[in-house]
């Protein structure tokens, strides 16, 4: 199987082609390690290490972007190809693949949806602030989480940004439309069509 060893926290993403992959931070090593599985048929597996790297999408095609400090770092095959400064102004601690680009959030109060293609517009939600900061999309529907301010999870419409639900008290979300999932220390909620999604 795949393996990530090592003291410190554990990102993880995946997609539904396959692909996953563990961004590990290391306390004493500036170098985060990032092991992926980007072809689960013929089990394909790499390492990098990138400097600050915190949190991990694939993109569309099998690429894999990271968050590094300030910066978007794109990966392929375990090499470094790019690095570009993310346009959200703070150190970005959440990544989430979205059709076209990547999400992107730090402890600010708005995520940006970052477009892999040149020149177009980026558009960004506005979000409870806070850090622990976790985000999810799938179909239409954004999930950004946070673990500070008593913990918080809000729900929002890619297409448009609107809110259509918060919960307090839950840490981390997933969406699954048409239902999202939800847990903290206040314990777990599934919710669906007809509350509020």
């Amino acid at each position: 199987g795949l393996r990530a060893r090592g003291p410190g926290r554990l990102a993880l993403a995946a997609d539904g082609e396959g692909r996953v992959a563990a961004v590990g931070e290391r306390a004493a090593l500036p170098r985060a390690t990032v092991v992926a599985r980007s072809d689960a048929a013929r089990r394909r597996d790499w390492t990098a290490a990138i400097d600050g790297a915190r949190a991990a999408a694939w993109l569309e095609g099998g690429d894999l972007v990271v968050a590094a400090g300030e910066d978007l770092v794109l990966v392929r095959d375990g090499r470094e190809e790019a690095r570009a400064r993310a346009p959200l102004g703070e150190d970005i601690t959440a990544l989430a693949s979205i059709p076209g680009g990547v999400a992107v959030a730090g402890a600010g109060p708005h995520v940006v949806l970052h477009s892999t293609i040149p020149g177009a517009a980026r558009s960004h939600v506005e979000i409870p602030p806070g850090t622990g900061r976790s985000l999810s999309v799938a179909g239409d529907m954004l999930v950004a989480a946070t673990r500070s301010l008593g913990e918080r999870v809000a729900v929002h419409r890619l297409s448009t940004g609107e809110q259509v639900h918060d919960m307090r008290g839950v840490a981390v979300g997933a969406a699954a439309p048409p239902y999202v999932v939800a847990t903290g220390r206040e314990g777990t909620v599934v919710m669906g069509p007809g509350e509020g999604i």
